[in-house]
Parts: structure tokens; sequence; C-alpha cells
């Protein structure tokens, strides 16, 4: 859901696209339109960051705290099956 400050910054641009990967992206994400498949592409790369960061803490954590060595790919699998979303912090207030 877009707050009303993200909702004030968007423009309109235009953008050569393949439309071989386009179809592709469409198929992979299940999405229809080109604004849909952008807007969740861009979703997911942000979501895959702040996963990989996540991960990246617990380990960091996990090395300090307990001298315990897990991999990266390890901590994904254990985030993947307890179904743990990204952490998203609040918006600081201006």
């Amino acid at each position: 859901m877009l707050s009303m400050a993200v909702a004030l910054c968007l423009r309109r641009t235009s953008i050569e696209l393949d439309e071989e990967v386009l179809a592709q992206v469409q198929q992979l994400l299940g999405t229809t339109g080109v604004k849909d498949t952008v807007d969740r592409a861009f979703q997911e790369v942000i979501r895959g960051e702040l996963r990989r960061r996540l991960a990246r803490r617990i380990q960091s954590e996990l090395r300090r705290d307990s001298a315990m060595r897990l991999s990266l790919a390890t901590i994904h699998k254990v985030l993947a099956r307890a179904a743990v979303k990204p952490l998203l912090r609040p918006a600081r207030k201006k």
C-alpha cells in the first residue's frame, strides 16, 4: 500500500522493452500489464535485498553471540520454511 508521500513521487516515463523478455517475466510473476509487471519486479528486487540483509545480520549475530557458523544458503532455507517476511522499517518522520 502506498503512502501519500510515496504516491506523490510517481512519474511517467517511456522505455524500450524486449517483448519476449517482458512475456517471460509476466509469466514468472503472474502479471498481465506492463505497469503491474514492472511494479512487481521492483518489489521482488527490494524484497530479495531485504531478505539478503536479514540473512547477513542473522549470520553475523550467530557468529558473534554463539560462535555458530551457518552459510547464507542455510539461513535462507530456514527463513523460507518459516515463511519469514523481511522486516520493514517505518519511515522516519521529518
